[in-house]
């Protein structure tokens, strides 16, 4: 772990893991971050009265690391577990993280020097899928002032919506009134695209990918039944509609598909890549060098 220089004031980050029914993931998402090499930490674990041995492995864990907090509440989900960790955190900045997911050793000193070389409310990294389908990689730093950059870039309003591939400066999180909507899921919709839309800034941290296992059965659910799945369908209705009000709002239609195009311009991506753009109902493949020049093409007035 990275030494720090007594004299020096280094913003601390607060690390939110809202835990619901995650032993088996918990040791490794809590060795990712206790490891990182940036060690200002305040590690805020929040037990959404799990009903497995997740507080024995937090225990444990806390007796080793005095960086780590626990709270314990009654089952609220993962909205109520996220705004009560918000509610004790003391760091300049803020992350949040599922319980069943991970992240290099690296990962926290990439983020906060991506957010702090610009003075942004917010950094963005890379989403490492564990399907492999729709991996968002950066290799090179950026900064996105613009609706449409930040919208483009982040694809926020496609699969880029998660929460925990951002961080937040907290002041700008209070400042803003963001909070989850409790007893809601797809919860991290309507607050992320909140924050795109109220940041100064979003500063892209390049190399510094997220790990979402999404075969895991995750956290923060009491229930898989029928009745949860309905939910889950009422509340993807509500959230896609917010989704859809902000592409409405800020004129972003069509934004999204003429953007896979110029993400291989501004992610560095090799030319080779065979990369399919919608237009209305057609499907164009483009290729190689033409690929190169249609990018320039595309790329600018999309964003």
């Amino acid at each position: 772990m990275a030494e720090k220089n007594k004299t020096d004031k280094t913003p601390m980050i607060s690390v939110i893991i809202p835990i619901y029914n995650v032993a088996k993931y918990l040791p490794q998402c809590l060795s990712s971050i206790i490891w990182q090499t940036y060690g200002d930490l305040e590690i805020i674990c929040v037990d959404d009265g799990s009903p497995d041995n997740s507080i024995d492995i937090l225990k444990d864990f806390a007796g080793r690391d005095g960086r780590i907090k626990i709270i314990r509440q009654k089952n609220g989900g993962i909205s109520s577990a996220r705004n009560a960790g918000l509610g004790i955190a003391a760091g300049e900045y803020i992350h949040f993280f599922d319980p069943d997911d991970y992240i290099p050793l690296d990962y926290y000193e990439k983020m906060l020097g991506a957010a702090l070389s610009v003075d942004a409310d917010m950094a963005a990294g890379g989403i490492i899928f564990s399907n492999g389908e729709k991996n968002i990689i950066y290799t090179d730093k950026m900064v996105l002032t613009s609706i449409k950059r930040k919208s483009v870039v982040t694809k926020c309003t496609r699969y880029g919506g998660f929460v925990w591939r951002y961080l937040f400066r907290r002041d700008f999180i209070e400042k803003n009134g963001l909070r989850f909507a409790e007893g809601r899921l797809i919860e991290d919709v309507p607050f992320t695209l909140a924050a795109v839309e109220a940041a100064n800034c979003i500063a892209i941290a390049p190399d510094a990918p997220y790990y979402y296992m999404q075969d895991n059965q995750s956290s923060i659910s009491s229930s898989k039944g029928k009745s949860h799945r309905e939910k889950m369908r009422r509340d993807r209705a509500w959230a896609y509609a917010i989704r859809d009000e902000f592409i409405r709002r800020h004129n972003l239609e069509g934004i999204n598909e003429r953007k896979i195009v110029g993400e291989v311009l501004l992610f560095g991506m090799i030319p080779i890549i065979t990369v399919k753009a919608t237009y209305g109902r057609k499907y164009v493949y483009l290729f190689g060098r033409l690929l190169i020049l249609k990018t320039i093409a595309y790329s600018r007035p999309g964003i």
